[in-house]
């Protein structure tokens, strides 16, 4: 880290009530004497006139963060404005006029607050989290990560790590004790106990994903099968053009809605079937490969249709579609044919299910809603915590490394070769927290952060 003062706009670009111009390093001290007469106290709001060679820039509120006790570690200079980008931008460049003093790099505020152990990565990741939480519970989620809680897990697994190996090592020094690792009780529970809190971890972590990346639904099905009308019902607005003519959808349309909190993108497609038109037989390319990405494919049959043409429809589509990505076959226009709304299971083969339902009168909805969320593993009111992928490809490989250590041990009793596993398992988990820091992560990670933060 460099000893060059920062300062950077820390609110959004364009116009608002209030703009932060936010400063910080050791400069800070001789900048507040340079711009202010009075002497500033520490953490105290003060009203005082910004000025440029004696005239008058803004009035504005003035606060001075002394080091340690600010967002970064260092003296902190916080000048609140009137949010125009003009007045904004002229207090910048009278910040920046003063020797040591540059604009911040993306992220390079809460990267000197890792640095100067404010905050450990998962925090400081949870940071921008926080920022695009696009639900209550995705916030509060990110809040939670923020204040430690995720860390705190990863502390107490590392030191239950840590407690296992030095035990699995002291009984190595000393061989007079016979020890033998494969019918240890308290050694084995000791291994599933961790497994335990791995699987928990894991399974919060999942939650996160869920709550912050959701998942993607394709919307498959022939021409006229109510494809649209269901797109517009999940979305509860007419965003999309419905009409009896078939062949009305062509180009590849998508939406996100949350649903309790959990975002789901729905990718709605052209109609999948013999075409001669050039520009049908486009779109229909387009879907199929929309297909490949989805996590989930909804399969729209008009249930109108007679039970033969329903079976002949979806075991024509279904040929088309990605043999790896689950299909929902959606018995649509039941207020037609008279059915009832209800979910069941196909009986010739268990990976489909069936949903009968209404797009269009918007019956049997609640009904696909929470098979959705049962299908994705989403629990509403579960404790989630905000990870990314590297944070769980790091436990995954921790975990995996422990279960390792312990086949060593009850299949060939090597344990000096499952100590060393478990020293790899905890440098996993020192990945996530930063305790091991790579310079080419911490550059991945906080170049994705704004300039102000």
């Amino acid at each position: 880290m460099d000893n060059d003062t920062i300062t950077a706009i820390a609110t959004p670009q364009g116009f608002g009530g209030v703009g932060i111009v936010r400063v910080s390093g050791d400069e800070v001290q001789a900048i507040c004497k340079k711009l202010f007469t009075t002497k500033l106290k520490s953490r105290y709001a003060h009203y005082l006139p910004v000025k440029i060679k004696n005239e008058l820039i803004d009035n504005a509120i003035i606060i001075y963060y002394p080091a340690p006790h600010s967002y970064t570690g260092e003296d902190v200079l916080e000048i609140q404005a009137h949010g125009g980008p003009i007045i904004l931008d002229q207090i910048l460049k009278l910040v920046l006029s003063f020797d040591g003093v540059r604009l911040s790099n993306p992220g390079e505020f809460t990267s000197r607050a890792f640095l100067n152990d404010k905050m450990d990565l998962l925090q400081a990741e949870s940071v921008m989290d926080m920022i695009h939480a696009n639900s209550e519970q995705a916030a509060r989620a990110a809040v939670s990560s923020l204040q430690g809680e995720f860390s705190k897990q990863i502390n107490k697994l590392q030191d239950r790590l840590n407690n296992l190996r030095v035990y699995i090592e002291a009984s190595m020094d000393f061989p007079d004790e016979e020890i033998n690792f494969k019918t240890d009780k308290n050694l084995q529970k000791s291994f599933n106990q961790i497994l335990d809190i791995f699987n928990s971890i894991l399974k919060s972590t999942k939650q996160g994903e869920l709550l912050k990346h959701g998942i993607t639904i394709a919307l498959a099905g022939a021409p006229n099968s109510g494809k649209s009308s269901l797109l517009n019902a999940l979305l509860q607005r007419n965003s999309v053009i419905v009409s009896d003519i078939a062949g009305t959808t062509r180009d590849v349309i998508s939406k996100t809605i949350l649903l309790d909190s959990m975002p789901i993108n729905i990718i709605d497609t052209a109609g999948i079937r013999k075409s001669y038109d050039e520009i049908e037989k486009i779109g229909i390319s387009y879907a199929l490969a929309e297909y490949k990405k989805a996590d989930r494919i909804l399969l729209i049959v008009d249930g109108n249709d007679s039970d033969k043409k329903q079976q002949n429809t979806i075991k024509k589509i279904i040929k088309k579609l990605p043999t790896n990505i689950p299909v929902d076959i959606i018995i649509n226009k039941i207020d037609l044919s008279g059915d009832k709304a209800c979910i069941k299971k196909d009986n010739n083969n268990n990976k489909n299910t069936f949903i009968y339902l209404s797009a269009k009168h918007k019956i049997g909805l609640e009904i696909l809603k929470n098979h959705l969320k049962k299908s994705a593993g989403f629990r509403e009111h579960e404790g989630a915590f905000m990870a990314k992928s590297r944070h769980i490809n790091n436990i995954t490989e921790a975990k995996n490394y422990l279960k390792l250590a312990k086949a060593r041990l009850d299949e060939n009793d090597y344990p000096e070769l499952s100590a060393d596993d478990l020293t790899t398992a905890q440098n996993a988990l020192s990945k996530i927290t930063g305790k091991i820091k790579p310079d080419d992560l911490l550059g991945d990670i906080f170049a994705n952060f704004c300039i102000g933060k």
